[in-house]
């Protein structure tokens, strides 16, 4: 499994990026990988790799700019016994 991405301007046609994450041979994530938001502030068409273990079991996160509050996040949080919980964030505008 790989992720790739698209995105839209004009609510129309789509803009394919391709493949932009796929699993690594031999690793955790060899099964597959996938992109659950693209927050359009990021840095453009770059993926920044900040360690080779997962980073969270957090899933099927979606970003919702808030205006001049930051950022309300959601997501689906693994429990220690594989539960899952729906989760939310307030994340503030950092000064």
């Amino acid at each position: 499994m790989a992720s790739a991405y698209a995105t839209i301007d004009d609510g129309i046609g789509w803009d394919w990026h391709g493949h932009v994450l796929t699993g690594r041979t031999g690793t955790w994530d060899a099964q597959g990988v996938r992109i659950t938001s693209v927050h359009p502030d990021g840095p453009p068409n770059q993926l920044i790799s900040i360690s080779d273990e997962p980073v969270s079991t957090a899933r099927y996160l979606e970003v919702v700019p808030l205006p001049g509050e930051g950022y309300r996040i959601y997501y689906e949080q693994v429990l220690s016994d594989e539960s899952q919980e729906l989760r939310t964030e307030l994340i503030p505008v950092s000064s």
